[in-house]
């Protein structure tokens, strides 16, 4: 199967305005050093050119003043953005504006191309016979991210169950914890990458995906041999 990437094509502007109702880590910088002193991470709200970034922050925010530099990172279909911005204030508890960014960074993270979707998901903890219930935020050949309102330690390992639409179904699925946070919006979010998976299942699990790319991120997938 050859190995596919994405190249990046939208503007600096197109991505941030993307940023809106993503997860984000902030970190402040300190003073002359610019290095990061504190963290906080929230969810992106509003995303405006004339405004800037409004950050609702999960617990408490620590004390900060006008023109403080930030670093805030935003994970958006696989391109992790660095954003450069500084404080402007703090309209509400738990709620911090930030200016339109003066500089961004990409890095990118995914080797294959990912869909956001809805799909349902059973999956149980290793060692566990209990079976949970969530539902597949997105996915991509590699491995997937999935809400629900279990804890789940990092790093353990889960058997998976789900179908993708196309008749095609997976069972116990292998697949590793990558990491939990909280969702913006409801529950955790839980991101595995896929362990043992038959070539079949890799390569089916491709071409779905490929298949139901949106038309104007077509474009943007690469393979090489």
């Amino acid at each position: 199967m050859p190995e596919v990437e994405e190249s990046l094509s939208r503007s600096p502007s197109e991505l941030i305005q993307a940023c809106s109702g993503h997860p984000v880590r902030v970190s402040f910088l300190h003073g002359e050093t610019r290095e990061r002193a504190s963290q906080v991470i929230g969810g992106v709200g509003s995303v405006r050119a004339e405004e800037g970034l409004t950050i609702s922050c999960v617990g408490s925010v620590p004390q900060l003043a006008e023109d403080d530099g930030v670093v805030a990172e935003v994970l958006v279909e696989g391109v992790l953005l660095l954003l450069f911005a500084r404080v402007v204030g703090l309209p509400r508890p738990r709620e911090i504006l930030l200016s339109w960014p003066r500089e961004v960074r990409t890095e990118q993270r995914r080797q294959h191309p990912r869909i956001d979707t809805s799909l349902p998901l059973h999956f149980q903890i290793d060692g566990q016979g209990e079976i949970h219930r969530g539902h597949i935020d997105n996915i991509s050949a590699g491995g997937l991210s999935f809400i629900t309102h279990v804890a789940i330690p990092a790093d353990c390992h889960l058997s998976l169950a789900f179908g993708i639409g196309s008749g095609f179904y997976f069972h116990n699925a292998g697949a590793r914890v990558l990491r939990t946070t909280a969702s913006f919006r409801s529950g955790l979010r839980v991101a595995v990458q896929f362990e043992g998976m038959e070539r079949e299942e890799i390569d089916h699990l491709s071409g779905w995906i490929h298949d139901h790319l949106p038309p104007e991120r077509l474009d943007r997938v690469r393979y090489r041999t």
